[in-house]
């Protein structure tokens, strides 16, 4: 089972987390993998857009879950439309629908103009996760972003 929240802007930080550098945001990246991420820790990332293409572009992530948690919350605040597509025990392949051969496990859709996305995800399976932070259709030209997991 999984709850959603969307834009909450009274939420949103007026600063980037303590992770990114004095100067401000993370330049952007392109699209793949983008490393382990440290439970309960916020990450600033930085999604490049690709203006040649209209394919979705991603930021992934990995990160375990301990036996016996009693849930998995994912948090981001994007200042563009980004979505959180979430999967347990092997890396995402496909954005698609489901019954189109999409093999995410749990997906949400970033709120129109950018703002607050959480899913949670009660009594997670014990193991690797994998997080992608999505630009769908690579519509989104401002792919900058705070990122949180908190497992409990």
């Amino acid at each position: 089972p999984i709850s959603i929240s969307g834009r909450d802007q009274a939420q949103r930080a007026a600063l980037p987390p303590e992770s990114v550098a004095p100067s401000g945001w993370p330049e952007p990246t392109p699209w793949g993998h983008q490393g382990v991420l440290t439970v309960g820790r916020p990450l600033a990332g930085n999604l490049q857009q690709d203006p040649t293409s209209t394919q979705s572009t991603y930021h992934s992530y990995e990160f375990d879950v301990p036996a016996g948690a009693a849930a998995l919350t994912v948090t981001l605040d994007a200042l563009g439309v980004l979505d959180l597509a979430l999967k347990h025990g092997s890396p995402i392949s496909s954005y698609a629908e489901i019954a189109e051969g999409g093999d995410w496990q749990y997906w949400e859709w970033g709120p129109d103009g950018g703002g607050l996305s959480t899913l949670q995800v009660a009594a997670p399976q014990p193991g690797r996760w994998y997080l992608d932070i999505v630009n769908y259709g690579n519509q989104t030209s401002d792919g900058r972003y705070t990122l949180q997991v908190d497992v409990r």
